[in-house]
């Protein structure tokens, strides 16, 4: 009766322990995941949504604004389309 009992608490505590180390890595994996789209999505620490607030409050014009935007545009394009924005800025490669 006590050996059953202490396999079951054992075994209790071996999932305990399990589920707190999942727990750890699905955390740490998600911050470095949020981490990299927040770093991807920023131009000098700042996000596209921190430029557009600005521009909304009148510290940037429409021109800074729309400027912004359009060299954040081409960044996200080159590193998702690395290729494509390659061929882009030099046309006369083939």
């Amino acid at each position: 009766m006590i050996s059953t009992l202490v396999h079951i608490v054992l075994g209790g505590v071996a999932l305990l322990i399990l589920g707190v180390v999942g727990y750890v890595t699905v955390r740490i994996i998600r911050r470095k995941v949020l981490d990299q789209d927040l770093t991807s999505a920023s131009a000098g620490g700042f996000t596209l949504l921190d430029f557009k607030r600005m521009y909304e409050n009148g510290e940037l014009t429409e021109e800074e604004y729309l400027r912004i935007k359009a060299k954040s545009a081409a960044r996200m394009k080159e590193q998702f389309l690395p290729s494509k924005a390659a061929d882009l800025a030099d046309p006369d490669s083939d």
